[in-house]
């Protein structure tokens, strides 16, 4: 393969809000993501692994890698540092995702929301998007037909997938959790306290719906330097869950969300994130605070119910059912 075409094997989008500055910008990255990572005279970043790089001229850039084909690049949230980020992917060859309208490259569609229908099947990240998107052109045929935003929202999760981040005291199970959901050794496991020291991301297919699933340090007073930077930057990225999992067992309750996240009460109230109280090592006795739901890795109690329960927060079954059209595509106004 030569250079010009492996440089057009990447490709890079921007997920977080364009013009408005923000704690993290996300870009997603997707494609040729090692040789995108090598352009740019990075490190490399193994797939699962949550970690900060250094990008001349933008500073720390927290990096993701998702799988070997999808990756997130968050530099911090300016207006200028989006665009030297920008501009840095542009230099090592990422291109900016510019997919031709959906007319263009569907000519055989009926009309343009049949088209929208075709390129997002393409592209579509959760199983269970695929039945539901078949149907729209029927749906946005009936006289009358309105979108609901909210809905329109959450079934969007149905497309890209909703980040799930898993935070709680050390040496709780969070980590066995995130082997058991991924069925899977794809985190450190130890009855040593901080032994997931960079938090862990993955995909996951949770019951049709597939999920960015960070699994993160645990937190305590005796962390050391290294462990307290890994949490920070675990935190900061949880600004940006749709759900978070605040995890505990019988001898350790949750954090309080408002003590490790001060700005999470505008996103709650807003209904951008949502929250699950899980007890882990639920085997171990009773907890002393009130869980959403209690799990045991080792008795093997739980682990399909909390998979559920996560799709059923993130996309509930009567959004699925609901008979009415979904304003499933983005436009640039969206941004």
């Amino acid at each position: 393969m030569t250079e010009s075409l492996r440089r057009e094997s990447a490709r890079w989008s921007l997920d977080s809000p364009a013009g408005r500055p923000g704690a993290l910008a996300i870009f997603s990255i997707l494609g040729e993501v090692d040789a995108a990572i090598a352009r740019m005279g990075l490190r490399p970043v193994a797939v699962g692994a949550v970690t900060l790089r250094r990008i001349p001229g933008i500073d720390e850039v927290l990096i993701a890698r998702w799988s070997v084909g999808s990756a997130s690049f968050m530099p911090h949230g300016g207006i200028a540092s989006i665009q030297a980020m920008a501009d840095a992917l542009e230099a090592a060859g990422v291109q900016r995702d510019t997919t031709p309208r959906p007319g263009e490259s569907y000519p055989e569609a009926r009309n343009e929301i049949e088209a929208q229908m075709l390129e997002s099947l393409v592209h579509a990240a959760s199983p269970a998007a695929v039945d539901l998107l078949l149907d729209q052109p029927r749906r946005w045929a009936l006289a009358a037909a309105t979108a609901d935003p909210t809905r329109d929202r959450i079934l969007r999760r149905l497309l890209i997938p909703p980040l799930v981040v898993a935070i709680g005291p050390a040496n709780i199970g969070k980590s066995t959790l995130c082997n058991a959901l991924a069925a899977q050794m794809v985190s450190g496991v130890s009855e040593e306290p901080g032994t997931t020291r960079d938090a862990v991301g993955v995909l996951l297919d949770l019951h049709g719906v597939v999920v960015k699933y960070l699994d993160t340090p645990g937190i305590r007073v005796s962390a050391s330097v290294d462990e307290r930077q890994a949490i920070d930057l675990a935190l900061s990225y949880a600004d940006h869950a749709d759900l978070l999992l605040l995890c505990g067992d019988p001898t350790a309750p949750p954090p309080e969300p408002q003590e490790i996240l001060p700005g999470i009460a505008r996103r709650l109230d807003s209904g951008a994130v949502s929250i699950l109280r899980i007890c882990l090592r639920a085997d171990r006795g009773e907890p002393m605070f009130e869980p959403d739901l209690s799990v045991s890795v080792h008795r093997g109690v739980g682990v399909d119910s909390l998979a559920a329960r996560i799709r059923q927060t993130l996309v509930p079954d009567e959004m699925i059912r609901h008979p009415g059209p979904w304003r499933f595509w983005s436009t640039e106004q969206d941004a």
